[in-house]
């Protein structure tokens, strides 16, 4: 039975990606390698080269990707699929050069380990914040780092995921209210979308502080409730231990292997 299981995934990855006989061969030997390597076998692990294969990651490279969101499941961030799903979202968005599939693990193994969030449902979750969190340049550490610190709070994934998404798409897409308040203290939205590029956490301290504890202000700025309430969490009274958590994902490195010895 899982024999046909596997053999059923690699044709997926055959037929529907489009991998050649050579990669296919390729892609066994690499996976009976890695089942060895931990407690993840080789049915779950061709489960999740179909996703990594499907991002458009091939060959050795593939494998790579493969290896680390194996190693990063086995330590507890969910099955290899959520994982590898999570990795190849984040290294799509924001380009190999600028992200690799091992910081993006080690990131999100801080995140788990900073915050209280459940492994499996942050790697489901943080997808959903990637693109808008790119494209305003706001990097991958800071987007898990926000979650993980929501989390402290009692938010959970599903919910911190909405509220940071929330908050990104006001900036990115601000309204008639939002562009309104941020003028009344001086303030343009393109001079806040700079910030962002440099602090994410910095900019939205900064423009609680700026607004004086104005919650009139900040409710029309961030008309989503859950952004709201995100912001809040972020930039209140846990402003120390948000900043500890966005350190301790800022300088993740390494720290999927050692949670996988």
């Amino acid at each position: 039975k899982m024999s046909m299981d596997f053999g059923k995934s690699m044709t997926h990855i055959g037929a529907l990606v489009g991998a050649s006989d050579k990669q296919i061969a390729q892609y066994r030997k690499g996976i009976n390698k890695l089942a060895k390597e931990g407690p993840v076998g080789p049915q779950e692990l061709a489960k999740a080269l179909y996703f990594v294969t499907s991002s458009g990651f091939k060959g050795q490279e593939a494998l790579d990707v493969l290896r680390v969101s194996a190693r990063a499941a086995a330590a507890g961030l969910g099955d290899t699929a959520t994982v590898a799903d999570a990795v190849t979202s984040a290294i799509g968005a924001y380009g190999i050069k600028n992200l690799s599939a091992a910081a993006a693990t080690d990131i999100l193994v801080a995140a788990v380990r900073e915050g209280k969030a459940e492994p499996d449902q942050l790697a489901a979750a943080i997808g959903r914040v990637i693109a808008p969190a790119q494209n305003l340049g706001v990097e991958f550490h800071e987007v898990a780092g926000a979650m993980a610190a929501l989390s402290l709070v009692g938010i959970d994934a599903a919910e911190g995921a909405t509220a940071v998404r929330g908050v990104l798409m006001t900036l990115q897409k601000p309204t008639k209210d939002a562009r309104d308040a941020l003028a009344d203290y001086g303030l343009t939205i393109q001079q806040v979308r700079d910030n962002l590029e440099k602090d994410f956490i910095g900019t939205l301290t900064n423009l609680a502080k700026t607004m004086k504890g104005d919650k009139e202000a900040v409710a029309s700025l961030f008309g989503n409730v859950r952004a709201l309430n995100g912001v809040l969490a972020l930039t209140g009274e846990n402003a120390g231990k948000v900043n500890k958590v966005m350190q301790g994902t800022a300088t993740a490195t390494g720290d999927a292997d050692r949670a996988f010895d």
